[in-house]
C-alpha cells in the first residue's frame, strides 16, 4: 500500500507504515521505532523520513522525540537537547495518549542522563534530578534507579537511604537489574534495612546475576567463596567469578587469580593466576598489583608453567 505523508515543503512517498504510524502517534509503532533506534536497526531511509518530518513539523512531539533519540545514540548531543526539550514541554489540548506519555517519558529520561553526565552541556545534578523525577512519575524504571542513586549518594539532594530504598524497590519490581543489585547491596550491608544475607542473595543478587550483571555475578561468587548465607562452594564461586571476569570485573579477575594460585577448586596454575592478576592490576586493583609483585619477587615470570 502506498502511503503519502504531506508536509509544507515536501511530499514523501514510502511503503513504511511503521514510521508513518509512529509519527502519527500510534503506541506500538512508537515503541518499535524507539527499539530500532536504540538497537541500531533503524534503516537509513527511515532515519531520513523522521529527520525530514522533525524539521517540517516542530510541533510534532513524535518526530521531535524519535529524531532526538536518534541523535542521542549518534552522540550529537548539541542537536539532541533542543529536540528533547520541545517534547518535554509539549502540552496536549486533550488527555495524553499512552504514546505521547511514552515519548515524553523517553525525553525526560534522556535529558536526565545528558545533564547528569554533562554531555556537551553544563553538568547539572539539579536538572538531572528534575528530568529523572518527571520520568519516574511515569514509571520509568531507569529514572527511578537514578533517583535512588542520587539519594543513596547525596547528589544534589540530602543523603537519604529510605528514599534510595524506595526508588530502588520501584525499579527492581519492574525487573531492572541495576536496581535489584542496589537493593541487594542495601540488604547485604544493612543500610536502611536490617542486614539480611538471605534477601541479598535470593531476591536481588540472584535476580540481577541471571540478567547478566557482572557485579551481581561477582557478589554471588563472593558469597559462595566465603560461605555467607550459603554453604561454602568453590565450584559455584569459580562459576560466578568466571562469568563476571569475562565482563571485565576486576574483583572477579583477582579472585580467579587467587583460586588458580592456591589450587582452590582448580589445579594450581601460576601462569593462569598471573594472567588474571594482570587483568585486574591493569584496572588498578591494588590487591592484584601486590600479588603480581609477590609472584615476581618469588621468581615467577610470564610464560612459566605451574
Amino acid at each position: 500500500m502506498l502511503i503519502i505523508l504531506y508536509t509544507p515543503s515536501i511530499l514523501i512517498h514510502f511503503m513504511d507504515t511503521q514510521i508513518l504510524l509512529a509519527l502519527a502517534g500510534q503506541l506500538v509503532p512508537v515503541q518499535e521505532t524507539l527499539s530500532a533506534i536504540s538497537t541500531g536497526t533503524l534503516s537509513s531511509s527511515q532515519e531520513r523520513i523522521i529527520k525530514l518530518v522533525s524539521l517540517e513539523q516542530q510541533d510534532n512531539p513524535y518526530a521531535q522525540g524519535l529524531y532526538g533519540m536518534h541523535l542521542l545514540i549518534a552522540k550529537k548531543y548539541n542537536k539532541t537537547v533542543p529536540l528533547l526539550k520541545r517534547v518535554a514541554k509539549y502540552a496536549s489540548d486533550t488527555q495524553e495518549t499512552l504514546a505521547l506519555k511514552l515519548i515524553k517519558r523517553n525525553a525526560h529520561h534522556n535529558l536526565g542522563i545528558i545533564y547528569e553526565n554533562g554531555w556537551n552541556i553544563e553538568q547539572s545534578y539539579k536538572k538531572a534530578f528534575k528530568y529523572y523525577s518527571l520520568a519516574a512519575e511515569q514509571e520509568d524504571a531507569f529514572a527511578q534507579k537514578c533517583l535512588g542513586n542520587m539519594y543513596y549518594n547525596g547528589r544534589y539532594v540530602a543523603q537519604d537511604d529510605e528514599k534510595a530504598f524506595h526508588y530502588f524497590s520501584l525499579a527492581a519490581t519492574q525487573g531492572l537489574a541495576e536496581a535489584q543489585l542496589n537493593l541487594g547491596n542495601m540488604y547485604y550491608h544493612g543500610r536502611h534495612v536490617a542486614q539480611n544475607y538471605e534477601k541479598a542473595f535470593h531476591y536481588y543478587y540472584l535476580l540481577a546475576a541471571t540478567q547478566g550483571l557482572a557485579e551481581a555475578q561477582y557478589n554471588l561468587g563472593n558469597m559462595y567463596y566465603h560461605g555467607r548465607h550459603v554453604d561454602q562452594n568453590n565450584a559455584k564461586a569459580f562459576q560466578y567469578f568466571s562469568l563476571a571476569a569475562k565482563k571485565g570485573s576486576k574483583e572477579a579477575q583477582y579472585y580467579l587469580g587467587v583460586m588458580y594460585y592456591s589450587g582452590r577448586h582448580v589445579a594450581q596454575d601460576y601462569a593462569k593466576a598471573f594472567q588474571h592478576f594482570s587483568l585486574a592490576a591493569e584496572q588498578g586493583l591494588v590487591g592484584a598489583q601486590e600479588s603480581l609483585k609477590l609472584m615476581r619477587e618469588h621468581g615467577f615470570q610470564p610464560g612459566q608453567g605451574a
